[in-house]
């Protein structure tokens, strides 16, 4: 894998994402035409798309032909993984924070206020709007699909699924706690949050809790080489090879850091990860360690690393990550 910025590579040495670890501090410095001021992290990255997109969305696949972002009225789409346009979408009632992919030719985007749309494949119309007036208006924060059912994660503790994306069932109250993101993972649906919160379901409708000791936010969970990885604020960390007994391996391999993001690789063989502070981290072992090649502070301009996608649109892996504040979209492949 190569680190790339506008299609052009520019870490001359490709090698292996597991060897980025040799990418120092002086090269960092010497990768961005424009730099963002007094941030060596953030003039390695200066963008892909260097347009006014906030990178504080997320991103999801249809499998190979399509990659999409949508956050905060920034949307944009990319069928090679590459270069990315508007697909012109408009009329939403509020703001979007996430977007999954369902069954081959619908997309579902959530917002602030508990809010769900659906658009159709080519993401250029909203095509049915959903919005749960019968609790107290939070952000609809997350979503995902396993091709049959679509699951999303409600702020205010409550779960929502649905078989059609238009017609939607309210779980009852999981907890008070926030509920940040929901995966899909190795058949084990999986929701994590603040104060530690985890649950899992089998089916997408009924939750066992997994919450951990802890007052740590959980922001981000996956699945791969056989291990579930949940990370979060502060050092949070926690592995399962079942998902459902979980080892809390916090501040053991992230040195405090908060991790907002992670998604395994499966070519690749890793566990890519990124951080509020503007870092990037990997492993290929996560109950062992995980290295931080780029791990150099933003100061300003860039306010951090939000989301990790990885995503084979184009034919090609690669490892997405967000950056919030300067409008970027950078990728490993």
């Amino acid at each position: 894998m190569a680190i790339k910025v506008n299609g052009t590579e520019v870490i001359s040495n490709s090698r292996a994402l597991n060897n980025i670890a040799s990418v120092d501090a002086t090269t960092v410095a010497a990768l961005g035409a424009a730099g963002v001021g007094g941030s060596t992290f953030g003039k390695q990255f200066y963008g892909l798309m260097n347009d006014g997109l906030r990178g504080n969305g997320r991103m999801s696949s249809n499998g190979t032909t399509k990659v999409a972002h949508f956050g905060d009225w920034n949307y944009r789409v990319s069928t090679d993984g590459i270069n990315w346009t508007n697909p012109g979408i408009s009329g939403f009632a509020d703001s979007q924070i996430d977007i999954a992919h369902h069954s081959g030719t619908t997309w579902v985007v959530t917002g602030n206020d508990s809010w769900l749309w659906t658009s159709n494949n080519d993401l250029s119309s909203i095509t049915s709007s959903y919005q749960d007036t019968g609790v107290t208006f939070g952000s609809m924060n997350a979503v995902t699909s396993n091709g049959s059912l679509i699951v999303a994660a409600n702020q205010n503790g409550y779960m929502y699924s649905s078989t059609n994306a238009t017609s939607w069932t309210r779980s009852s109250r999981l907890t008070t706690e926030n509920l940040w993101n929901v995966r899909y993972l190795n058949g084990l649906w999986v929701v994590v949050g603040g104060n530690s919160t985890l649950f899992t379901s089998t089916n997408g409708t009924s939750w066992t809790n997994r919450s951990n000791t802890g007052s740590s936010f959980i922001s981000d969970v996956t699945y791969g080489n056989g291990t579930y990885v949940a990370v979060g604020a502060s050092g949070t960390y926690y592995t399962s090879t079942n998902g459902t007994s979980w080892t809390n391996r916090s501040n053991t391999f992230t040195d405090g850091q908060s991790v907002e993001s992670i998604e395994y690789a499966p070519n690749a063989g890793v566990f890519l990860m990124c951080g509020a502070s503007g870092f990037i981290g990997y492993t290929d072992d996560p109950t062992s360690y995980v290295t931080w090649p780029i791990t150099q502070r933003s100061t300003s301009g860039v306010w951090g690393a939000h989301n990790v996608h990885v995503s084979s649109v184009g034919g090609t892996e690669r490892g997405y990550v967000t950056w919030t504040g300067s409008g970027n979209i950078v990728y490993t492949e």
